[in-house]
């Protein structure tokens, strides 16, 4: 999460850009982003690592998509006590943003990979 220069709360998506998912691919085959080693065979959002070959010019591209986050689902909590209010809270707000993050950064991040994986 970040601040806008109005004080308001975004989400700050780093989306990894392999080369079959570009208009145009680089020239000169460049490496590309990698899978993670940990990533499962099948898996539709995998993380990408940067290549472990270093012997030759790697180009990755990330975009940067940003997400206001509406003040409503931030909410103040009541107390600054640990314990079980603070906690249940503190849930809600994750949960809340999570849930803004699922229903608009899926579609944006799935509209500029155009499908390409």
């Amino acid at each position: 999460m970040y601040r806008d220069h109005d004080g308001g709360a975004q989400f700050c998506a780093k989306v990894g850009l392999r080369h079959s998912a570009l208009a145009h691919r680089p020239t000169g085959r460049p490496l590309d982003w990698e899978r993670s080693p940990w990533s499962r065979p099948g898996d539709p959002w995998p993380v990408l690592v940067d290549p472990e070959r270093t012997d030759r010019p790697a180009l990755l591209v990330t975009a940067t998509v940003l997400l206001p986050i509406p003040d409503s689902i931030l909410i103040a909590p009541t107390t600054a006590r640990p314990g079980r209010t603070l906690t249940s809270e503190a849930k809600t707000v994750v949960r809340a943003l999570a849930e803004h993050a699922n229903r608009h950064l899926t579609r944006l991040v799935a509209d500029l990979l155009g499908g390409a994986r």
